[in-house]
């Protein structure tokens, strides 16, 4: 019976000390796989992160873009306008009414300008601020037929706003990624 009893000890130590051993081996494994669930959290988290930012950075651009095309487009529709009622005047239809309308849309030219000034870049800002200039002088040219401007004087101002018009359509192409 002394050696069942010592066969049972030992049997129930081993049991203790195998399941303690086991239990310590079983907790070091869990520890490992909650860290690594932690990195892979982490990992998913800062891919998450990137794709959002990225996301964000896209439709910000987007916007600006469209906010772009937005000022280019009113910006060249009263450029047009201008450079349609100038026509008109260098074939002999100047009249009162006409005159208020080139003012009109001199304002809305240089309103639209100032838009521009705001979305950029500098390359379109700059070919604005020169349309702008050149509507005013081509304005006051053809406004001024009375103080005896020659035809010459007339047909340079009006030239003058068609090439700034010209160059103001290559530089808004480019801005939009456009080939000019």
């Amino acid at each position: 019976m002394g050696s069942e009893w010592v066969s049972a000890l030992i049997g129930a130590g081993a049991a203790v000390v195998g399941g303690i051993v086991t239990g310590w081996f079983s907790r070091a494994a869990g520890f490992r796989q909650a860290e690594a669930a932690v990195e892979a959290a982490n990992r998913q988290v800062e891919a998450l992160l990137e794709t959002t930012q990225g996301s964000l950075l896209a439709a910000s651009a987007a916007a600006k873009r469209q906010e772009q095309r937005e000022a280019y487009l009113a910006l060249l529709n009263a450029v047009d306008r201008s450079l349609d009622l100038n026509s008109k005047v260098t074939q002999g239809q100047l009249d009162h009414q006409t005159i208020e309308k080139m003012e009109e849309v001199t304002n809305q030219v240089r309103a639209a300008v100032t838009v521009v000034d705001v979305v950029g870049p500098d390359a379109v800002r700059e070919a604005a601020e020169a349309i702008r200039d050149s509507s005013r002088v081509a304005l006051y040219a053809l406004t001024a037929t009375g103080q005896a401007l020659s035809v010459e004087v007339i047909t340079d101002a009006v030239r003058a706003q068609s090439d700034s018009h010209e160059q103001l359509r290559k530089e808004i192409s480019a801005a939009l990624g456009f080939p000019s």
